[in-house]
């Protein structure tokens, strides 16, 4: 079918003052309009069973009978003239699946019975498949499909389901499928039931011969639809099937006609049917033999080796079903016997070929001699057999120690049980150490740190501790050695490779570059020449290559998840691996044969989530994350477990057994003598031999030399011949390694090492610019030269001369910028690999993205309604109740909206945790054990850090804080209070201390900054010491820009106006020094509020004068100040300057108060009825009348005015103006009263609504330099703040998207955007978003509704002016607000700058979706008090400024949402806190500078970012010194400033409270859903100024790989973009005709006038001989069209009439009604097979065996803006895990849920960012068939 076409036509029709746009339909005549959509559909899919619009209605108002049955197991819709079918189980259920809601009618579900194959609830109403009956799990809302009954042995299963022997019920039609569907195999049993005798139900096909692993029952649909579903396609060869058309390109016609993809010819399957595709008949060479990774069948035919023992018969003879290792293992014996002929006995008394039968029956070697009958086990060499004739034992005295790291440490420990203890600390002050091993023959470890971003290496003594690599190892998680010829091997996350070098760091070359995606540990086996790697995955696996490079194998298996550490047992000749996911420990051989797993995670719990594994002598080691243990067992079956440490402080990782005999000397080397001859390296060869390697970048001339083969862009060494970028020549670092890159350099360097310095200008600019087609340099130097630029093989060179990834071509993202590597000519034949869907656009998703709800695709392509809706779940997935989307089984229940129907959440109290491993929450949440009392919280209600939690005991490396909690040793004395509270201890009595290299060191006080702090003009250390000794940085030898900045006497730079302001900003207070004032003389800007000291040099705020502070060097602001006290009410009049005065002086005819206090208003004269006095009538007045000398006046009461129309009346003043209350403010007459808000309480009876709270999990972010930290306020008992986010630079702004768990901050330094789940370990790394329009962003807002994000960003201005050069070059770089949006093309984002004039330093952001607004704030230019606070609404239109003068450095904004919507706002210069309302009026100061400063500080606090929740403002201060994180109330005179954190250094930031009530986030609609904009949909209000709007504006922006919407970009709203029709097997209907064409015999069409093609789908000219007649028909057509087009014109505007008529009675309409797109999935299995590999797949499975659901990465953020991985924008709860970047992915893959091994494997690399725990395996099955 086409894709689904738009089909707008606007025609805007006014009549009078109403005008209207109308739509009308642009459909073709053999295409049906869908109204709702604006859409176009071909005639055919009308009435076709299925919803092609995207309501359904083109399934309505269809002619009975209808012409399409609807799938077998489903009905239709109860509603007349409604085609569509739904699945039983969704009528009734609430949700609307039928577009007339028909299946949701009370009558008719009341009445309506369930059909005789499904249970009917209890209820009466709803139904629910058979095999769901007595299943253990409620599935009726009334659980009566779990009674008693289903206990009692008279139970029965509904009819059509087989009642398995442990009780369960399955569908017969899953009988005999050659799967354990009852998971007691009774459903197998050849004899019980019949397999022969097997009956389908009703619409089911029973194939007399059934295809290996398929059901014999087949949908009837499957009949004659052109491929054989039973295995002499008997289903084909029905009469009413026909004659088959003939086949068409790519397709095989077998001897019975039917056709089968050309790839299935040859494939030793039996596809035609009538084996016509195989054997010699076919061209097949018949005598080819099989290869290592196939199976040979005693037929000859060859099968993939896994395919054994699967039980199916896929050799056709079941020659691999019939082998001694297919039978399934016995019971295990004890006492050292054996089950032999049914009977436990010692294995010499067994006479049958055990080895084969029982692999695990001997401790190494196993033998069977065939003539004596007899096994016989033995040893290797160095090994002796021990009595029982099985176990082998090392002769070498040598004692076997087991060493592990554990993050800060590799720590050494006997190999023996023991009962606690923590093991010997061999080395220690790692930053984070996961991986390492060791050569034993000369003495050293080598260690992969990825903190550090480094490999170590080390003594076995822990002495000569050196970095080896330090370059571009930025996650390196595996780490090998091959002893023999002194190689590391290592595997990297973040760049996805394999590489090798020498051991000393040198001459590395990448091994394996495709197909891995998270891979982590790696085992060499140099006798084999070969290494193994696990990777955990989409699609994960266990790999194999030759040590040289060549033989690469996979090993793919369903029970292979999160394959995590891998060990070689080279005694038996067998891998050993960890799986966390499914939690257990398996082996198999070299070939991946014979998988056996040893231990699990069973009914008895005993493993819990293994990391790491070794093997030594008869017992394998194991390190246990949640447990954090050691662990031992035997190592053939996994008895005998034992705790080998059990008192570890930190999570164990990487573990091996350090001995001689672990590290076996090969025979010959071949590499030993000359390096085998090779120029560079020499690596060993799979079957003998070596091979001749060159590093990467270099080539191999002949079999043993390389020389460089420097591409034009690279630099070639001098020496070494190394081959370097061009631009790391003279940046300062020597990369050659012998300084051939800095000989010769001339000119001054400024750049950081590894960026490119423009020539001309001080830009420097990140690598990934260069060559991009946009020039960035001022002078054009980055773009200078790219015509003729050269790339590396594995990459794709661009149209500018950029070099991207191969990986990256065709992956809907734009890596050119020039669009090249997403052309239509260079996409046009790309062709997706195994286990990834092919969009209708032409790009690949995963297969398991393939129906999950999510449009990835961007065309919704791999979304089709009709298929995604009948597929079902795997075991272990849970079924979301009113969609088809599938989550893990370990995210129900874990705290979000996971299933976005909230079904996961239900019935919570019914699920229960692992017993070992995992704690139940209070509220039945399922967290890690190891989570418990960590001082974090991680359970939603706190449970799992109470006040019970005892501290646990530091390690160490580690300091202990007076409370008894552990923080790291190099947090001690590095300038912050780690400790918290008011616990100076790890600040107090700091010794001298070094740094690291990459620090500065403050001279007063010891602490460490970082480096690239140093010299930038802003004092950092509290004594400016990083400013000291600094060169200039500027032309004229200039510290700071003269034309903006004043340079201190210490080389700080401030902004001028700063200057003589009566308050000191430079450090040593330079900036009001005498000599300075005098020379700047300046005038006080009134404008301002300032106000000029008496000694005529300062200039200070108004309201600084008289608060009791001395601000002006003379004092003279608190000379002649009025004592603060209240009037005296009996004989004082009160003016509104503040001032007291006599009564008598009121109405006195003399103005005493002063300037506009109007003490002479409202006076009333002598005479009268009383003489001008109060007299007997009061004066008239309504409340109170004071006589005076003059006459009288009235006053009113407290809570109440003088009506300015009645002197003497008194009117009440609405308090709540002003914002009294924290939340909600109730006027009265003469009061008001407050209240807390919905969702929040009053923490006290008394305190009458002004301290309000709100349940749930809160706590604070906060920024500090290169960390965010979780604060939790009230916390008890526990660490109150926590880290969150670490080895950042420099972070800013901070905000949440609280419906999708994630966390959103900006990088100044890094110019990045980044994004971390809320409960993320700080472990993880965040994932970089990659918004290239970035430059120095400061500021950030969170859209929550349409989920945009705002940032403020100061552009290149801003961009390390003071130190006069700039780090990124980028096309706008201008100052502006920008907005951000997801695209539909995964992890991208469009980007609009929305505001970008008049605007110098935009700062604090605020949005408000619910008024479509946005506030900032903007700091105005350094040479000039010009700041100011503006809104607009939040597409940067209506701009208008906030009238306040006093704005000096509004640095923070923040909105309360919970009080009226009030802006908050804090001036970092002014010390002031104040508010005004969401439309930007009543301006008013909430606290200033001393009440903010008291009791912490005697200066100015300068408050920098704020927020707002409940009663509390929490702040940050930025000042030199001491630097705060302050909480007060709103009410500040009763609920004073406190002091939360204290930090030395300056590096804080922003602050944002994080809890599910501090945004209104399900209350507010989303008019952008309705939208239909071709590019970007921001909000805007939707009513203001008395007007009425739509809410939304569609905008364009750029960036996010679609470039291609700038030329289709009109700022309109656009159709909706669906999912194109279904698409027909080529083989359904050979003769498809499109647009009214008719078919002919032979299968070709014949096409109407006007179109040509095979299947007439192009429109044409059609013949020369009917031009005339076309034109004719034409004319004709245009006449009829235009009298067609009046007539409609005139009705459209009679309903106009009548619209502008309603719309005065009423202004708003209820929208169109919107139900679910997705559908329940519970349904059996009826659909067509999905086709994976070129075979239809039925049925798959995964056993049902606990799981560990959380296996998270190691590395940290990449620094200094190095381009890092990226995953996709979370559309859900962190705990789920996330996406994968497709702008890198794309490597052939396994399909998922099959066994296999593939060779010689394609492809590139792709980088992707570290998941949050849990890692990427989500998806519903590929599998359409219920039972999965």
């Amino acid at each position: 079918m086409p894709a689904l076409r738009h089909a707008k036509l606007n025609l805007l029709v006014c009549l009078g003052f109403c005008c209207y746009v109308t739509v009308l339909s642009q459909c073709p005549v053999n295409e049906w309009y869908c109204q709702n959509d604006d859409t176009c559909i071909v005639n055919e899919s009308r009435c076709d069973t299925f919803h092609d619009c995207g309501t359904g209605e083109d399934e309505l108002n269809c002619p009975e009978p209808f012409a399409n049955n609807c799938t077998v197991g489903f009905e239709r819709c109860p509603g007349v003239g409604n085609a569509a079918c739904i699945y039983p189980a969704w009528r009734c259920d609430g949700d609307i699946d039928c577009a007339d809601s028909s299946d949701e009618d009370e009558s008719w579900c009341l009445s309506a019975s369930c059909p005789e194959s499904m249970f009917s609830c209890a209820d009466g109403i709803h139904c629910i498949p058979g095999h769901y009956f007595c299943d253990g799990e409620y599935d009726c809302t009334d659980q009566s499909d779990e009674s008693d009954y289903c206990g009692s042995p008279d139970m029965t299963c509904p009819p059509h389901n087989h009642k398995c022997d442990n009780g369960f019920c399955i569908p017969v039609h899953w009988l005999c499928d050659s799967e354990d569907d009852c998971g007691d195999g009774s459903d197998e049993d050849p004899i019980y039931p019949s397999c022969a005798d097997v009956s389908c139900m009703p619409g089911y096909f029973r194939c007399m011969d059934n295809r290996p692993g398929y059901s014999a029952c087949i949908p009837i649909s499957l009949t004659c639809d052109g491929v054989a579903h039973c295995e002499d396609a008997e289903d084909e060869k029905l009469p009413e099937c026909g004659t088959p058309a003939p086949c068409e390109s790519g397709y095989f016609q077998c001897d019975n006609l039917l056709c089968v993809p050309a790839a299935w010819q040859c494939d030793y399957d039996n596809d035609c049917g009538d084996d016509s595709d195989e054997g010699a008949r076919a061209g097949c060479n018949v005598n080819r033999p099989c290869t290592n990774a196939e199976f040979t069948c005693s037929n000859g035919h060859c099968i993939r080796i896994e395919l054994q023992c699967n039980g199916n018969n896929d050799c056709r003879d079941n020659s691999d079903e019939l082998l001694p290792a297919c039978i399934t293992e016995p019971p295990r014996c004890t006492g050292g016997t054996i089950l032999c002929q049914d009977q436990c006995v010692l294995p010499q008394d067994c006479n049958i070929d055990q080895c084969t039968l029982f692999p695990s029956v001997c401790s190494q070697q196993c033998s069977y001699n065939s003539n004596t009958r007899v096994t016989k086990c033995s040893c290797v060499e160095d090994y002796t057999l021990q009595a029982d004739g099985i176990t082998c034992i090392a002769t070498s005295p040598v004692i076997p120690e087991l060493i592990f790291c554990n993050k800060f440490y590799l720590r050494s420990s006997g190999i023996l049980p023991a009962t606690s203890g923590n093991g010997e600390a061999l080395a220690q002050d790692f930053s984070f150490l996961v991986a390492f091993d060791y050569d034993y023959a000369v003495g050293k470890y080598y260690m992969a740190d990825v903190s550090a971003r480094s490999i170590i290496e080390m003594n076995f003594d822990g002495s000569a501790r050196k970095t080896i690599i330090k370059e571009s190892v930025p996650d390196v998680e595996g780490i090998a050695v091959d002893w023999v010829t002194k190689k590391l091997y290592f595997t990297d996350r973040l760049l996805d490779v394999l590489e090798v070098c020498n051991v000393d760091g040198s001459q590395r070359k990448t091994l394996v570059r495709e197909n891995l995606f998270e891979p982590r540990g790696v085992a060499v086996d140099p006798r084999n020449a070969y290494v193994y790697w696990t990777d955990w995955g989409l699609n994960a696996y266990i790999g194999r290559v030759g040590t040289d490079g060549s033989d690469e194998r996979e090993l793919h298996n369903k029970d292979i998840v999160w394959p995590n550490g891998i060990s070689i047992d080279f005694t038996s000749d067998k891998i050993y691996w960890t799986d966390a996911h499914l939690d257990y420990i398996a082996y198999a051989d070299f070939d991946f044969s014979n998988m056996h797993r040893v231990i699990s995670d069973d009914v008895t719990h005993r493993i819990a989530h293994p990391f790491s594994v070794d093997v030594f002598e008869d017992t394998m080691f194991w390190t246990d994350w949640n447990e954090f243990k050691l662990y031992r067992a035997n190592k053939r079956d996994g008895s005998s477990m034992q705790e080998v440490l059990v008192d570890l402080v930190h999570r164990p990782m990487d573990l091996h057994v350090l001995h001689p005999l672990k590290q076996p000397m090969i025979t010959t080397n071949p590499c030993q003598y000359s390096n085998g001859g090779c120029s560079h390296l020499c690596l060993l060869k799979p079957g003998g031999g070596f091979t001749c390697a060159c590093p990467d970048n270099y080539l191999l001339t002949d079999q043993n030399t390389c020389v460089s083969d420097c591409i034009n862009t690279q630099f070639r060494c001098e020496s070494n011949h190394r081959c370097i970028p061009a631009y790391y020549v003279c940046d300062g670092d020597d990369d050659c390694h012998d300084g051939a890159d800095e000989v010769g350099c001339t000119g001054h360097r400024h750049c950081p090492p590894k960026t490119f310095q423009c020539s001309t200008s001080n830009q420097c600019l990140h690598p990934n610019l260069l060559c991009d087609g946009s020039v960035n340099c001022v002078d054009g130097a980055d773009e200078q030269g790219c015509g003729d630029t050269e790339c590396q093989d594995w990459e794709f060179r661009c149209t500018s001369g950029k070099c991207i990834p191969l990986t990256s071509k065709c992956d809907q993202s734009d890596d050119c910028g020039d669009g090249a590597d997403e052309s239509m000519e260079t996409c046009r034949d790309h062709e997706c690999y195994d286990g990834y869907f092919k969009c209708d656009n032409g790009f690949c998703i995963p297969d398991l993205w393939y129906c999950d709800l999510d449009n990835d695709c961007g065309d919704n392509s791999d979304e089709p309604r009709d298929i995604c809706e009948a597929r079902t779940c795997e075991t272990g997935w849970f079924s979301c109740r009113t969609n088809y989307r599938c989550i893990p089984g370990w995210a129900v229940c874990y705290g979000g909206d996971h299933c976005r129907d909230n079904s996961d959440e239900d019935m919570c109290d019914q699920y229960t945790c692992d017993p070992l491993g995992e704690f139940t929450c209070g509220n039945n949440q399922c967290i890690p054990q190891r989570w418990v009392c960590d001082d974090e919280r991680d359970c939603q209600d706190g449970t799992d850090e109470q006040a019970t939690c005892e501290p646990r005991r530091c390690s160490e490396s580690e300091f202990k804080c007076l409370d008894d909690r552990c923080i790291p040793g190099a947090w001690v004395c590095d300038g912050d209070l780690d400790c918290g509270g008011t616990d100076e201890s790890d600040e107090a009595s700091c010794p001298d201390r070094t740094c690291d290299p990459e620090s500065f060191q403050c001279a007063d006080t010891g602490h460490c900054i970082d480096a690239n702090l140093r010299c930038d003009g802003r004092a950092a250390c509290e004594d400016s010491s990083d400013e000291a000794n600094c060169p200039t940085r500027f032309p004229g030898g200039l510290w700071c820009p003269a034309d903006e900045f004043f340079t201190c006497d210490n080389t700080v730079c401030i902004p001028k106006w700063w200057v003589c302001d009566g308050e000191p900003d430079c450090t040593d207070e330079s900036d009001e020094s005498e000599s300075n004032c005098d020379v700047v003389n300046q005038q006080c800007n009134t404008e301002h509020l300032r106000w000029r000291c008496n000694d005529g040099l300062h200039c200070i705020f108004e309201w600084e004068r008289c608060d009791n502070t001395q601000d002006c060097p003379d004092n003279s602001d608190e000379n002649a100040c009025d004592t603060d006290r209240p009037c005296d009410i009996d004989t004082e009049f009160n003016c509104a300057n503040g001032l007291c005065i006599p009564l008598e002086k009121v109405c006195d005819r003399q103005n005493d108060c002063g300037v506009n206090s109007f003490d002479e208003q409202n006076c009333n004269g002598r005479g009268g009825p009383d003489n001008g006095t109060c007299g007997t009538t009061n004066g008239g007045c309504e409340h109170t009348c004071i006589d005076t000398l003059g006459g009288y006046y009235c006053k009113c009461d407290d809570g109440y005015a003088t009506d300015p129309t009645h002197p003497k009346k008194c009117i009440d003043i609405d308090e709540c103006a002003n914002q009294p209350c924290p939340q909600i403010c109730y006027n009265m007459k003469g009061d008001y009263s407050c209240a807390c808000a919905d969702g929040f309480y009053d923490r006290s009876p008394e305190s009458n609504g002004t301290l309000c709270s709100s349940d749930g999990q809160e706590f604070i972010l906060i920024s500090f330099g290169d960390t965010i930290i979780k604060y939790y306020p009230s916390a008890q008992g526990g660490q109150q703040g926590v880290e969150f986010v670490l080895n950042e630079r420099q972070v800013e702004g901070i905000d949440y998207n609280f419906r999708h768990q994630r966390v959103y901050f900006l990088d100044r330094l890094q110019n990045a955007l980044k994004e971390v789940g809320s409960n993320q370990s700080p472990n993880n790394a965040p994932n970089n978003l990659g918004i290239d329009q970035l430059y120095s962003p400061v500021g950030i807002a969170i859209d929550w509704v349409t989920n945009n994000i705002y940032i403020a960003d100061h552009g290149e201005k801003g961009r390390d002016t003071l130190k006069g050069r700039t780090r990124r070059g980028v096309a706008d770089t201008r100052p502006k607000v920008a907005v951000l949006q997801a695209t539909g093309n995964l992890h991208n984002y469009r980007e609009a700058a929305i505001i970008s004039d008049n605007l110098e330093r935009p700062t604090g952001l605020a949005v408000n979706p619910d008024k479509g607004l946005m506030y900032f704030s903007d700091l105005g230019s350094t040479v000039s008090d010009t700041a100011k606070v503006e809104m607009a609404w939040m597409n940067g239109q209506r701009r208008r400024e906030i009238e306040y003068r006093g704005f000096v450095q509004p640095t923070g904004l923040t909105i309360d949402f919970n009080s009226n919507q009030t802006v908050y706002f804090c001036d970092q210069k002014a010390d002031i806190i104040g508010y005004f309302g969401w439309d930007g009026q009543n301006v008013r100061i909430l606290a200033q500078s001393f009440q903010l400063r008291s009791p912490f500080s005697f200066s100015p606090i300068n408050p920098y970012q704020m927020d707002v929740f409940g009663s509390n403002i929490y702040f940050t201060t930025q000042r030199s010194g001491d630097n705060y994180v302050i909480a007060m109330g709103k009410d500040v005179v009763n609920n004073p400033a406190e002091l939360l954190i204290q930090r030395s250094v300056n590096t804080l930031g922003d602050i944002t409270v994080y809890h599910e009530r501090r945004y209104p986030v399900n209350s507010v609609p989303n008019p952008c859903d309705r939208a239909r904009c071709t590019d970007m949909c921001v909000l805007t209000p939707r009513d203001e100024d008395n007007s009425i709007y739509q809410g939304f504006d569609c905008i364009c922006g750029s960036g996010g790989g679609d470039e291609g919407l700038i030329d289709q970009c009109d700022s309109e709203p656009r159709p909706v973009v669906t999912r194109a029709p279904r698409t027909r097997p080529p083989v359904v209907n050979p003769c498809r005709c499109q647009n009214g064409g008719t078919c002919k015999p032979d299968g070709t069409c014949n096409c109407d006038p006007g179109y040509t093609g095979d299947r007439c789908e192009t429109a044409g000219d059609g013949t020369a001989g009917k031009q005339d007649d076309s034109a004719t028909s034409v004319a004709a057509i245009g006449a009829a069209t235009g009298v067609a087009f009046l007539i409609i014109l005139l009705l459209i505007m009679a309903v106009i009439v009548l619209l502008c008529y309603v719309k005065k009675k009423k202004r708003s309409t209820a929208g169109p009604v919107v139900y679910r797109t997705g559908a329940n999935v519970e349904m059996p299995g009826v659909m067509p097979p999905t086709v994976t590999n070129g075979e239809p797949i039925y049925e798959t499975g995964l056993p049902r065996t606990p799981v560990t659901f959380e296996n998270p990465g190691f590395g940290a953020g990449a620094e200094g803006g190095d381009p890092e991985k990226t995953g996709l924008p979370p559309d859900f709860a962190d705990v789920l895990p996330e996406k994968v970047d497709l702008s890198e992915l794309d490597g052939p893959r396994g399909t998922p849920g099959n066994d296999y091994t593939n060779i010689a494997i394609g492809g590139g690399p792709y980088n992707q960012m570290a998941p949050p725990e849990p890692p990427p395996a989500y998806s519903a099955a590929d599998d359409l068939d219920e039972k999965k």
